[in-house]
């Protein structure tokens, strides 16, 4: 007989651990891509988790020939449930205005997965 077990994810674990990539930008955007498949799922439902205000869109790689999803919301809207993510964006947004990157659109990415 199969025991059913539970796992309990943070939305800070699901995020550093299944995007594909995570990027900053000046303004304080965060901007994370996934392609299809479970892992963008486990994003959605993270992001629906904080209940914080987020757009999606979906876009055809031409070149894996599937479909990836961008994630946008708000750095400031983790900064109490994803306490570690929102520190690693803040000091690379900091960096990026130290370094006088002047556009709000220009973006950074973070990576989770050479830590």
């Amino acid at each position: 007989m199969q025991k059913n077990i539970s796992i309990n994810v943070t939305s800070e674990w699901v995020f550093q651990k299944l995007s594909e990539e995570i990027e900053i930008s000046r303004a304080g955007n965060i901007r994370i891509r996934n392609y299809e498949g479970q892992q963008n799922n486990f994003i959605k439902k993270a992001l629906d988790a904080l209940k914080i205000p987020y757009t999606v869109s979906k876009n055809f790689n031409e070149y894996r020939k599937d479909f990836s999803f961008r994630y946008l919301f708000k750095m400031v809207d983790i900064k109490e449930e994803c306490p570690m993510m929102y520190s690693d964006m803040e000091i690379e947004r900091s960096r990026m205005v130290k370094t006088k990157i002047t556009s709000n659109n220009s973006w950074s990415n973070i990576n989770y997965w050479s830590k």
